[in-house]
């Protein structure tokens, strides 16, 4: 018998299939920078002593650069770092479930693991791990009207002993500092593998859960889920902040079809996509330019133009507002023209 096989018998259940896991998962996350999803978030809100209701529809695509997540409208080409709380404008909504957490509790060494054996989960032997991410090293932060601090992690997974790929991730926050009036934060995230449009399958959040309770009793709710990944390729024209890091991408290409509008362009138009209270963030609307906005002399956007908006609810105290942010113009043909194209892109 060789030293080496000696070792690996007297380490404790689960130590070597933990590190496949890990090694495994540092692997999977190198394809993120690659792959992007749209996020669609049903939130519900159940004030103290009350019913649960239903509050909102956020629909985002998402992508990750490794470090952090980026996040834009449906339909639109630029990803930024916002956090994704700008686009809904209130109520709760967090980051980190795209694969950030996986990163955190199962990459970057600063957890604890303690190997649980295997469960029956949906039909499967899964092996169970339950884990602690201090205060310390969590660098998890939650945001309150009350208040705001850094919170620790425990929790667990469940990971198939065979692939290697988590099924499951449990994130229960502890150790509320006193400027946190919470009780209760716990996420749930549920992976699978996912055929991508280039054949590779690769592994992506499929669905979670997050769940807020303050200590007066009001509850948030968030059921998460994750559609339409794709990988990026010779067709795909995505475009970020120049401050920040650009997530590495198989092929990228520079749209030298926009142009700059003079600040203060006053613009008429006719929307095309009804606007009704089911309309979920970030829809994208149509709509189309009624007139002719001229500056210095000159026509700065045809008449006929199509014109696209991401929605985006603000309250203002007990009434409620749409507030439409660009995302794209696209001038129609015109006769006796040649046909070309503007387009213009606001944050």
């Amino acid at each position: 018998m060789f030293m080496g096989e000696g070792m690996q018998q007297d380490l404790p259940p689960g130590v070597l299939l933990l590190s496949r896991i890990k090694r495994h998962i540092k692997e999977e996350l190198q394809h993120l920078p690659n792959v992007t999803c749209l996020e669609t978030v049903q939130r519900e809100f159940q004030p103290a002593r009350g019913k649960a209701r239903h509050l909102d529809t956020i629909r985002l695509e998402i992508l990750s650069d490794g470090k952090q997540e980026l996040y834009a409208s449906p339909g639109d080409r630029r990803f930024a770092p916002d956090h994704p709380i700008t686009y809904a404008g209130s109520g709760v909504l967090g980051n980190g479930v795209f694969g950030l957490y996986l990163k955190d509790i199962l990459v970057t060494g600063n957890a604890s693991y303690e190997y649980k054996g295997e469960e029956q989960i949906g039909g499967r032997r899964l092996a169970r791990y339950d884990y602690r991410l201090p205060v310390l090293w969590s660098g998890y932060v939650i945001h309150t009207t009350e208040g705001s601090g850094t919170v620790g992690l425990h929790g667990s997974f469940w990971a198939d002993p065979a692939t290697n790929d988590v099924s499951r991730l449990d994130i229960i926050a502890d150790a509320f500092p006193p400027t946190l009036p919470l009780t209760e934060a716990v996420t749930s995230i549920n992976y699978a593998r996912v055929q991508l449009s280039d054949n590779r399958a690769v592994l992506l959040p499929e669905s979670g859960d997050f769940r807020m309770v303050k200590f007066s009793g009001e509850i948030s709710h968030n059921q998460i889920e994750f559609t339409h990944c794709r990988a990026f390729d010779a067709q795909s024209t995505v475009t970020f902040p120049e401050s920040e890091q650009v997530p590495r991408f198989g092929v990228a290409a520079v749209d030298q079809t926009l142009r700059a509008l003079p600040g203060g362009l006053r613009v008429t138009v006719q929307l095309r996509t009804r606007i009704t209270g089911e309309l979920a963030v970030g829809t994208l609307i149509d709509a189309v330019i009624a007139a002719n906005a001229s500056a210095k002399g000159s026509v700065a956007v045809a008449a006929g133009t199509s014109w696209s908006r991401s929605s985006s609810p603000k309250s203002k105290c007990r009434a409620f507002a749409i507030a439409l942010t660009p995302t794209s113009w696209s001038s129609a043909p015109r006769l006796g023209c040649k046909r070309r194209s503007l387009q213009r892109r606001w944050r």
